[in-house]
């Protein structure tokens, strides 16, 4: 779930930290009411234990929970949202 809809997120990062053993750190860019630009780097990835398809879940469901707010936040810094296909879901 993504903003009260989905979205189709690549599994190439999660899958490269987990045959690496790599920390998966996601990391966003937005832009300061000056123009400045501000690098936050969220928490880590991807449940402690977690293997196959429940690690790739685990980590795109973390990813979506700590986006959100930054979308929210800083909407000014996404474009072509309309562009991306959102699928309701119920909860």
């Amino acid at each position: 779930p993504f903003m009260n809809g989905t979205i189709n997120l690549s599994t190439g990062p999660a899958e490269l930290a987990r045959m690496t053993g790599a920390v998966l750190l996601p990391v966003f860019t937005v832009r300061d009411g000056n123009g400045n630009y501000c690098v936050q780097v969220g928490r880590p990835l991807g449940r402690a234990g977690t293997e196959g398809a429940e690690y790739f879940q685990s980590v795109a469901d973390e990813y979506a929970d700590q986006l959100t707010p930054i979308v929210v936040e800083h909407p000014e810094c996404w474009k072509s949202w309309e562009m991306v296909s959102f699928e309701a879901t119920s909860s």
